[in-house]
């Protein structure tokens, strides 16, 4: 870039800060940005636009916005004012709530952020009153530096009347690059947060799945989710089965797949873990690729409605049982060519001194095939459990991101010496493997479902009430009596507990994770 098409000066009335920050960013390596405020209703830049910059860094502060005088007195508190930042970048996203340009340019800052291309920290220590903005250059013999008055906003890079000085004398930009390094130090880490903040905003939410949070429901649509909502497998049409939170999880699996090559489901029991994973089949059953399923084998029945729900068409052999891997005779290649491998309680495969476990890994894993994990509870006993898992499906070139390589180094190395400073790395690479949605989450995003006509209708925790029975005659008071007996004289691995009020035993068997 020639130093001569750079102003000297941009005020925002005969040049827009908004463009000359395009046209340096497409010609930069790296950038480096400071401002007061960030409104992301404001963000106005694009993939295109920083599709060839390495890495862009941005400061942020809340410059004025402490709401009492009490707090100006106390001076600040980071906690607080971390707390201000993020509920100002939360109200902020709902002013382009119907402006869907403005949705889809945010959606390419979370995609940044999430690439590691964008990295964004917030300056809590004191009140953030600068405004700089560092281009390092590819073909030029200088890099450039701009320092003034516009905030990284829309009205600040457009409408505002700024005053903005363009500096690329080689000390000066030393200078503003060591200041610029030094506040980087002490600003704390805010990529997570702001993730967050956009991926939990109604406007991204229904710019990505199509469905907004409160859902408009004809009747009979009402009554299909009354079924599903009490666990019933019957559905009155092939149309799209999935709820509006399951769908969102499909999406969420779909894009974690695309990235590292598997995706552990982790849903709490009965919130469609399993209609959720045939939704993927579905579209790679559309591909052609070929599909293999394992599973408990009392689930069979099972899966079988489901894959006839979703149209997914499997032959016999294409759906084995985690009985048939435990078994030492089981076969070297047959399950080796499946594109497509879902496992359905993966919890199963926790242990790897088991059979199961090293047959699937040195007779079924395929580093090139699409890995879907079902459980309820990735992690049962410990974080081994989980590590466990993910092995099932994780190689070098799934994991080539380098900071999924960290997080996961991270959870070996606690699981080897539990040092509390990782867990923070291991709480981010649960969030970029698992999707998981739990009652709690159901109660926070979909508070109500409006039936036009009808009104609102909430949606409360199912009420269980213990059913009452009585052995009566003495053919059932016998098979009572016997079942700790049964149990006891069964080749399986049980445990016995003495109950000295009734002077007897209370049997019950265990997991042989071998079997």
């Amino acid at each position: 870039m020639e130093r001569t098409k750079i102003p000297d000066i941009i005020d925002n009335r005969t040049v827009l800060l908004k463009d000359e920050i395009k046209k340096l960013l497409t010609a930069s390596n790296n950038a480096k940005i400071a401002a007061g405020y960030f409104f992301l209703s404001g963000f106005d830049l694009v993939k295109d636009d920083v599709a060839d910059v390495q890495k862009i860094q941005i400061i942020v502060g809340r410059e004025t916005d402490i709401p009492t005088k009490e707090e100006l007195v106390k001076g600040y508190e980071e906690k607080k004012v971390r707390g201000y930042i993020v509920k100002g970048m939360i109200e902020d996203i709902k002013k382009v709530s119907n402006n869907e340009e403005q949705i889809k340019k945010i959606k390419d800052l979370h995609d940044l952020i999430r690439e590691g291309k964008v990295d964004v920290k917030i300056y809590t220590r004191e009140r953030f009153h600068s405004k700089a903005y560092i281009f390092e250059l590819r073909d030029s013999p200088t890099d450039v530096g701009i320092v003034g008055s516009s905030n990284f906003t829309a009205s600040g890079l457009t409408h505002n009347t700024e005053l903005n000085s363009v500096h690329t004398q080689r000390s000066a930009l030393e200078l503003l690059d060591n200041w610029f390094e030094e506040r980087w130090s002490e600003a704390e880490d805010f990529r997570e947060d702001l993730l967050r903040i956009i991926e939990e905003s109604e406007a991204y939410r229904r710019f990505v799945t199509g469905i907004s949070p409160y859902v408009y429901v004809a009747p009979l649509e009402f009554f299909k989710m009354i079924l599903k909502s009490f666990g019933k497998q019957y559905l009155l049409e092939k149309d799209n089965v999935l709820l509006p939170f399951q769908e969102l999880d499909y999406k969420l699996a779909k894009d974690i797949i695309s990235r590292f090559g598997g995706v552990i489901i982790a849903n709490s029991v009965g919130l469609g873990k399993s209609y959720i994973a045939s939704r993927l089949l579905q579209d790679y059953h559309k591909e052609n690729k070929r599909i293999l399923l394992i599973i408990p084998p009392n689930l069979r029945e099972q899966w079988e409605g489901y894959l006839k729900v979703f149209d997914v068409k499997l032959s016999g052999r294409d759906i084995l049982s985690m009985y048939e891997i435990s078994q030492k005779g089981f076969p070297e290649d047959k399950y080796r060519d499946y594109d497509v491998i879902l496992i359905d309680e993966s919890h199963n495969f926790r242990n790897p001194d088991s059979n199961r476990w090293k047959n699937f890994m040195k007779r079924i894993k395929n580093n090139k095939a699409i890995f879907i994990l079902l459980t309820a509870t990735p992690i049962n006993n410990s974080l081994n459990d989980l590590k466990t898992q993910i092995d099932m499906f994780r190689d070098e070139n799934r994991f080539r991101n380098e900071e999924l390589f960290k997080y996961y180094n991270s959870l070996k190395e606690y699981i080897k010496g539990e040092d509390e400073r990782l867990k923070g790395d291991i709480k981010q690479l649960r969030r970029k493997l698992i999707v998981r949605t739990t009652r709690r989450d159901l109660k926070r995003l979909y508070k109500e479902i409006v039936i036009p006509g009808k009104g609102k209708a909430k949606l409360k925790e199912p009420i269980v009430k213990p059913q009452p029975y009585s052995l009566k005659g003495d053919t059932y008071r016998q098979i009572f009596d016997d079942i700790g007996n049964f149990l006891s004289s069964l080749e399986l691995p049980h445990l016995k507990i003495l109950n000295p009020d009734k002077g007897k035993y209370l049997v019950g068997l265990y997991n042989n994770p071998a079997l």
